[in-house]
């Protein structure tokens, strides 16, 4: 697989919790989020749940707010798993993000 330089305005917050993604005709299919943006994430799958560029997907994941269904869409795809960036996103999540991002800095600062 290609290995490209990631070209990110957002900062990246290394979290790692479970996420369900429904992709359409596929049905669920369950990962784990490596990092997250304010403009997506990224998540690693299994071999056999790899996706395409492209592809549109809901994401679902927990959050201190609560649940989060955020609709994304496949930006690239690597041996370990996927960037999807987020194609709509709510004040809430903006939110969640904030925070989570608060918590990494008081941790590593």
């Amino acid at each position: 697989m290609e290995h490209r330089t990631e070209n990110r305005a957002e900062k990246r917050i290394l979290r790692t919790m479970n996420v369900v993604l429904h992709n359409g005709g596929n049905g669920l299919l369950g990962g784990r989020i490596r990092n997250i943006s304010g403009n997506g994430i990224y998540i690693e799958l299994a071999p056999e749940q790899r996706m395409a560029p492209d592809d549109t997907v809901r994401l679902a994941f927990k959050t201190h707010l609560g649940l989060h269904i955020v609709p994304s869409r496949v930006v690239r795809v690597e041996d370990s798993g996927s960037a999807m960036r987020f194609t709509r996103r709510d004040d809430r999540l903006a939110a969640a993000l904030a925070r989570l991002g608060g918590e990494e800095s008081r941790s590593t600062g």
